[in-house]
């Protein structure tokens, strides 16, 4: 299914609590090919045949949007409020379909940008005439627009359905509690690390990446079960 592609990626390879769960049309349905959740499970349907290419891209998707933290409340449309002790609160106003569509294009648009797997998309121009560079502003666009997300074509999932599963609960991490998205993270880490790679590669130099891996280690080891 394109896992190996995945693995043996520098951006994908080693992915943070992502766990594959082998699904079918019976639980999917006909059209979804692959989801995600909030908590880390992606599931796959195993009763659609796609090229590995594919497969990778697909994976690859739904993996960025926990990477990019597409499920975090501070990530997400609305605004913030204060409590009575004083102490100030995002409040997430959105509708989720709509989040998600956006979320896809802005995914999309980064498979694009690094020419990576085999896209399932005939084409990733939506109605704008030009792709905002953040998922907030894509949202917005789209908005404005009066699409509601019901009808999109950007995403892994049956159409007018999720292929990010949980966004009915985004997700608060306290600073104070030492929390923060490992996804994130890590994912922050592996780009800066592929990027310093490509930069000594191209300079005919060795990678000297004990330390850039170091670093990996502390945001927890990526995986995919």
């Amino acid at each position: 299914m394109g896992l190996s592609l995945i693995q043996t990626h520098p951006l994908f390879g080693e992915c943070y609590r992502i766990y594959e769960r082998i699904s079918n049309r019976k639980i999917l349905g006909d059209k979804t090919i692959c989801t995600i959740s909030s908590d880390g499970w992606l599931m796959l349907n195993e009763d659609i045949t796609l090229a590995p290419e594919q497969w990778a891209y697909v994976i690859a998707h739904n993996i960025l949007h926990l990477a990019f933290g597409h499920f975090d409340a501070d990530k997400m449309p609305g605004y913030n409020i204060v409590d009575s002790s004083g102490k100030q609160e995002k409040k997430v106003d959105c509708n989720p379909l709509l989040w998600n569509m956006a979320c896809d294009i802005y995914v999309n648009k980064f498979l694009s940008d690094i020419k990576f797997g085999g896209s399932i998309h005939s084409d990733i121009v939506t109605p704008l005439r030009m792709i905002p560079d953040d998922e907030i502003k894509i949202y917005e666009a789209l908005e404005e627009l009066g699409i509601t997300g019901s009808n999109n074509p950007y995403g892994t999932a049956a159409i007018g359905t999720f292929d990010m599963n949980g966004l009915e609960k985004p997700l608060v991490y306290s600073s104070k509690k030492g929390q923060f998205n490992h996804y994130t993270k890590a994912f922050s880490l592996a780009l800066a690390h592929s990027v310093s790679k490509a930069v000594s590669e191209a300079g005919g130099h060795s990678v000297a990446n004990n330390q850039c891996y170091s670093e990996r280690q502390k945001a927890a080891r990526w995986f995919i079960d």
